[in-house]
């Protein structure tokens, strides 16, 4: 497996990192249903393996969460069934996170770029299919407001994560 800053950080360390980031993104809707929390662990998870692995190692965490959460049915409840029209743009999202935290030099600012383009592939077709009648109108919260919580706080925490971690390496 390999990794982006290589130092004194072994591989078995590396794959054991990268195992719980992909556990946690398919086993944490399993066992809870606040999307709050689900979508802060799996974002977090997200920003973590894109600023410290290589790309191809993303992909997985980038479609794992939409499929654990459909299999569940445990976080949207009665209306998981509509979740089916939003994995797309959801899978979307989270790959346009990963991919801007990849293209910026900058850390912060692929973050920033990276929500903004998650919640805009998210939002606006929630948008749309709310006002064609397709998709329930609590939608426009789940995949609106609630995305942006997700994002910002999965993303802050994952970047405390990093430099922590990165700080404790150094020494």
């Amino acid at each position: 497996m390999e990794y982006k800053n290589r130092g004194e950080y072994s591989t078995a360390l590396r794959s054991l990192e990268y195992f719980i980031y992909a556990s946690l993104c398919f086993f944490v809707p399993f066992f809870t249903s606040q999307q709050i929390f689900t979508g802060t662990v799996v974002n977090c998870a997200i920003v973590l393996v894109s600023l410290r692995f290589k790309r191809m190692y993303s992909y997985p965490l980038i479609v794992l969460p939409s499929c654990a959460v459909l299999l569940s049915g445990f976080i949207f409840g009665s209306l998981t069934r509509y979740l089916v029209y939003m994995l797309p743009y959801i899978i979307v999202g989270n790959f346009l996170l990963s991919r801007m935290i990849y293209s910026n030099k900058n850390k912060f600012a692929g973050n920033i770029f990276g929500i903004i383009a998650k919640i805009a592939i998210i939002f606006i077709p929630a948008l749309i299919m709310i006002k064609l009648t397709i998709l329930p109108a609590a939608f426009l919260f789940l995949m609106g407001a609630m995305q942006i919580i997700t994002a910002v706080s999965g993303s802050v925490i994952a970047q405390t994560i990093d430099k922590i971690k990165w700080n404790c390496l150094k020494n």
